[in-house]
């Protein structure tokens, strides 16, 4: 049997089934979305990252480094064919 709010000031309406005023929402507390505890992650990360003096990384793409094929090649043979074929030493 749906729940109906007690007060008759308040407008019910349903959820899941069960009908809740806006009273009963607003007495719920805050709603927190999915954006909320990701905004709140990187902001605790960037946080923790100043605190422990972690160097920031700037964002450098290949086509930033220009004339170094083969420091370019070097760095992709050391990193990235180990993680293409873990099994070969």
């Amino acid at each position: 049997m749906p729940i109906q709010s007690v007060n008759p000031h308040y407008p019910s309406f349903s959820v899941h089934r069960t009908l809740l005023s806006v009273h009963d929402v607003a007495m719920a507390g805050p709603i927190l979305l999915a954006c909320d505890f990701a905004a709140s992650l990187a902001r605790l990360q960037r946080t923790q990252a100043e605190t422990l003096g972690v160097p920031k990384v700037p964002a450098v793409s290949w086509e930033d480094i220009g004339g170094l094929a083969e420091a370019k090649k070097d760095i992709l043979d050391t990193i990235q064919l180990p993680l293409q074929h873990p099994g070969a030493r």
